[in-house]
């Protein structure tokens, strides 16, 4: 998968912005605030209808304007060039592909294939559990549009079952009771289906992830990412029968998906606690590079590798590692705040692109 050109009109700190990629590696640099890292989550928003600075996608309208939009050119699996365009306002967000306009997001994820690693993931991972599935979930949803529609639906279930905990705090009513009943049943079922994706990915992750890990960090060390579930497929129902009074009491559900976490470990070791920087950064990238792969194997195409403003916090001994486990046919976007922090190697063979701080 290749990107070929991306336009952002009201986009974060830009008025009007086109930039063409090369299919091999980009280099995006200059001064600080001139928009590198815009121009990345501007790629990141087009393929994923979200940033992965933050939340609230408003906030990436520029200040006075009303409306922003991001578009872009790609080609998938070397055929024709498909134009993608997503309109954000005050209304919300419109999404179309040559002109289609997708009424569904869960419809349009996975048509731009992309794996980022920014310093996000870094605090994402000794962070929340929430935090960080935000490493794991991008991935998985670009691979099966049903995870997505599974997921939506149990945040559906998951607010009405809270909703409704909280009523029945102060209401003593058997039908109110007996729905709480329905929805459990029915928040089960979808909360097994996500558990089972999510283990399923998981080890297909675990097949890969530690060869990597080997060749960027040149050691014999031992990576993996181990899914913590906070109930299983086998147990969630008589946890969640368990938790009830609790529940009702707070007025929230207690197990599900929703707390589920993933650990990253190195020699039995938790990583987002006591692991170095140098760890946590190279089994991140690993992570990525699995990611990547997984994607090819899935959806028969390789994605996107955004890197953003990471690649000088690794010697460039770990630099050099990381463009030589890289496949060839894998089109890399970088930024970065000087040149002289790359390894000329990766400089010489790419399309270096200079930017200036807008006034």
């Amino acid at each position: 998968m290749i990107v070929n050109n991306l336009k952002l009109y009201n986009f974060r700190g830009f008025d009007e912005l086109k930039i063409d990629f090369n299919k091999k590696i980009n280099i995006i640099t200059g001064d600080n605030a001139s928009g590198k890292t815009s121009i990345l989550e501007g790629l990141y928003y087009l393929a994923l209808t979200k940033s992965f600075k933050t939340n609230d996608d408003s906030v990436l309208i520029k200040l006075g304007k009303d409306e922003m939009s991001v578009l872009g050119s790609v080609s998938k699996n070397g055929g024709e060039d498909a134009s993608f365009r997503i309109v954000r306002n005050i209304k919300g967000k419109q999404i179309s592909k040559n002109d289609f306009k997708f009424s569904k997001v869960s419809d349009y994820l996975g048509e731009i294939l992309v794996v980022a690693f920014t310093n996000f993931d870094m605090i994402n991972l000794v962070g929340s559990a929430k935090d960080r599935r935000k490493i794991i979930e991008p991935i998985i949803c670009q691979i099966s549009k049903l995870y997505v529609v599974e997921c939506n639906y149990y945040k559906k279930l998951l607010n009405e079952r809270n909703a409704l905990l909280k009523r029945l705090t102060f209401e003593n009513n058997k039908q109110l009771v007996n729905v709480l009943k329905v929805l459990t049943s029915q928040l089960i079922e979808s909360a097994k289906k996500i558990i089972f994706e999510r283990e399923a990915f998981v080890k297909k992750v675990n097949d890969k992830i530690n060869d990597y890990y080997s060749k960027i960090a040149d050691c014999n060390e031992i990576l993996k990412i181990v899914y913590l579930p906070s109930a299983t497929i086998d147990n969630i129902e008589v946890q969640l029968n368990k938790a009830l009074e609790k529940d009702l009491k707070k007025g929230t559900t207690s197990y599900g998906p929703h707390k589920d976490d993933y650990v990253f470990i190195i020699n039995n070791k938790n990583i987002g606690m006591y692991g170095s920087q140098g760890q946590q950064r190279s089994a991140l990238i690993s992570a990525k590079l699995a990611f990547m792969d997984i994607l090819k194997e899935q959806k028969e195409d390789y994605p996107i590798l955004i890197l953003d403003d990471v690649l000088s916090e690794l010697d460039k001994s770990r630099q050099n590692n990381l463009f030589i486990t890289i496949k060839d046919d894998i089109q890399t976007l970088i930024s970065s705040s000087t040149i002289t922090e790359l390894n000329e190697e990766i400089v010489k063979c790419a399309n270096v692109i200079h930017l200036r701080k807008e006034n």
